[in-house]
């Protein structure tokens, strides 16, 4: 886990770290490029990054390094990232 997604590990409900969690093992990431699910999204970048819905209010920006390796850059809510997307910087 990326030191950015440590921070905000640590400001996780215990809720909300069982969502984490659930989500990320529910990944199938030996086919994700062909994964057509709801809750990941691949992100414009040259690097192996996706957008992964948590739940309804978190999300996660995830880097597979490998078909046995993911990990967590950053946690963050939809409304920070809603807050962000607003930005003109």
């Amino acid at each position: 886990m990326h030191r950015r997604a440590l921070i905000a590990l640590d400001t996780l409900s215990t809720e909300e770290k069982s969502n984490l969690t659930q989500a990320l093992n529910n990944l199938d990431i030996s086919d994700i490029d062909n994964a057509v699910t709801g809750n990941i999204q691949r992100m414009n970048t040259e690097e192996p990054l996706y957008f992964l819905k948590v739940d309804s209010e978190l999300r996660a920006i995830i880097q597979i390094n490998s078909p046995d390796e993911i990990e967590v850059m950053d946690i963050f809510t939809q409304e920070r990232l809603k807050l962000f997307s607003k930005s003109k910087y």
